[in-house]
C-alpha cells in the first residue's frame, strides 16, 4: 500500500493536508472523515486497512485533516494569517468547507462517485455537509461510531453537565472565545463557543440525537442517498444496548437504502477490528 500525501485548500482560504492511495483512475472514492479531536494520521492501522480493501475493489483511499484535528492546533490560511482551531476550538459548521475540498480534490482526480465516511463526531460533520450541500457528487455516506456528543458528555460530566453548559452559556454571552477553565473540564482547554457547540441538546451539532432530550433528526432525514451505520457492539460510549442504538437510526433515518452493520468485539476506535471494517466499508462501495 503506498500513500501519497496532499494539500487542499478550501474555498475560506484554510491549507489542510492529508493523504490518497489506490487507483489512479477509477469511478469510485471513499473519503474518510475523521472524528473529534483526532486525524488522519492518528490511528494508522485502520488508515491502512480501509485503503487496502478499498485498493482491492478499484476503489482510491482519501483521508484529510480537517480544521477540527487533534485537540488544539492552528489552521494556516492563504492569507498568510493563522487561527486557533482544533476539535477545542473549531467551529462546526465550518467543517462544510473542509468536506467540499475534499470532495472536490477526488472529483478532479477521476471520481465520478464519491462516498464520504464519517467516524465519530466525523459522520456528524458529513451528514452535516449533505444536509447542507446536497452534494451531487456524493453518492452515499457511511456513519462509523456515529454518537451524539450531547449525551457522551452528559456521561462523563454525569450530575456536572447541567452546571457546566450552564456557565459555558454565561461566558459565551460574554465572550463566545472565552476558555472554559481547563481544571473543570479534565485538563481540556476548550472554548466557551465549543462546548455550547457540543454540549447543546438539539443544537446544530446534536445530529444524532438519540439521547432523547428534545434534538431532531433533521440533517439526517434530508439525505435520501444510500447509507452505512456500522458500530461497535462494544462501543464504550454507547449508553444503551446496540440493538436500540441501531434501531432508533433504522426508525429516524429517510434513505431508501439504509444497512446497518454491527462489529461483534468492536469498541470506538475499531483498533483490533480494521480488517473487518475496512472489509466493510470497501464492499458496501463497490455494491453501491
Amino acid at each position: 500500500m503506498k500513500f501519497e500525501f496532499a494539500d487542499i485548500l478550501t474555498s475560506d482560504g484554510v491549507d489542510l493536508q492529508g493523504v490518497f492511495a489506490g487507483p489512479a483512475k477509477t469511478k469510485k472514492a471513499l473519503i474518510f472523515v475523521h472524528g473529534l479531536t483526532s486525524s488522519f494520521y492518528s490511528n494508522i492501522p485502520r488508515l491502512t486497512a480501509i485503503a487496502g480493501e478499498c485498493e482491492k475493489n478499484g476503489i482510491a483511499f482519501y483521508a484529510f485533516n480537517n480544521r477540527g484535528h487533534d485537540e488544539v492546533s492552528r489552521i494556516s490560511k492563504k492569507n498568510g494569517k493563522s487561527a486557533l482551531a482544533g476539535g477545542w476550538f473549531e467551529s462546526f459548521t465550518e467543517s462544510v468547507a473542509d468536506i467540499r475540498a475534499m470532495v472536490s480534490i477526488a472529483y478532479k482526480r477521476g471520481a465520478k462517485e464519491v462516498y464520504l465516511a464519517g467516524h465519530s463526531t466525523g459522520a456528524n460533520k458529513a451528514v452535516y455537509y449533505m444536509a447542507k450541500t446536497n452534494d451531487r457528487r456524493v453518492r452515499g455516506v457511511a456513519l462509523v461510531g456515529a454518537l451524539s456528543d450531547v449525551l457522551a458528555f452528559k456521561l462523563e460530566l454525569k450530575g456536572k453537565f447541567n452546571a457546566t453548559l450552564k456557565r459555558a452559556q454565561v461566558m459565551y454571552k460574554k465572550n463566545k472565545k472565552a476558555i472554559y477553565p481547563p481544571e473543570l473540564m479534565g485538563g481540556q482547554l476548550m472554548s466557551a463557543e465549543r462546548m455550547m457547540s457540543l454540549m447543546t441538546p438539539g443544537g446544530t451539532e446534536d445530529v444524532f440525537p438519540y439521547h432523547g432530550l428534545g434534538g431532531k433528526w433533521t440533517h439526517l432525514q434530508k439525505i435520501q442517498r444510500p447509507m452505512l451505520l456500522v458500530i461497535g457492539a462494544n462501543d464504550q460510549h454507547l449508553d444503551r444496548p446496540v440493538k436500540k442504538y441501531v434501531g432508533a437510526f433504522l426508525r429516524e433515518n429517510r434513505s431508501k437504502d439504509f444497512k446497518a452493520v454491527v462489529i461483534a468485539g468492536a469498541r470506538h476506535g475499531f483498533t483490533k477490528h480494521v480488517g473487518v471494517l475496512g472489509k466493510t466499508l470497501a464492499g458496501w462501495v463497490e455494491k453501491v
